[in-house]
């Protein structure tokens, strides 16, 4: 009895359903060349971005800050909840650098102690 073998469809790099990856990775490369402070300034817009999209991450957010800071008003925990996106956003793109511009000398963002 032949077992007949299913082979999973490899898409080619160049096909046209694989374009929208192509096109980010394009975009992550460019924000990994520009300068750390543009990417902080994108970084905090796309959180912002993030805020008003992910509703439900927002929750989450919101139900942890709430728990976490009782003491807090209710303005001063939504300011919390809208500075922790804006800190996600700026992390994710600051990730990028040291995969897409691995050349990049960044020494002078950090201190080193204890080494």
């Amino acid at each position: 009895m032949k077992v007949k073998k299913h082979r999973k469809k490899i898409r080619k790099r160049y096909e046209p359903s694989v374009w929208p990856t192509w096109i980010l990775v394009g975009l992550a490369w460019c924000v990994a060349h520009l300068p750390m402070r543009w990417i902080q300034v994108l970084g905090r817009r796309f959180g912002d971005l993030a805020y008003h999209l992910a509703k439900p991450r927002r929750q989450v957010t919101e139900t942890n800050i709430r728990r976490c800071f009782p003491a807090l008003s209710g303005d001063e925990q939504q300011a919390l909840v809208r500075q922790v996106f804006r800190e996600i956003g700026i992390g994710s793109l600051e990730l990028m650098v040291p995969w897409l511009a691995p050349g990049r000398d960044l020494t002078s963002r950090f201190t080193l102690q204890g080494v």
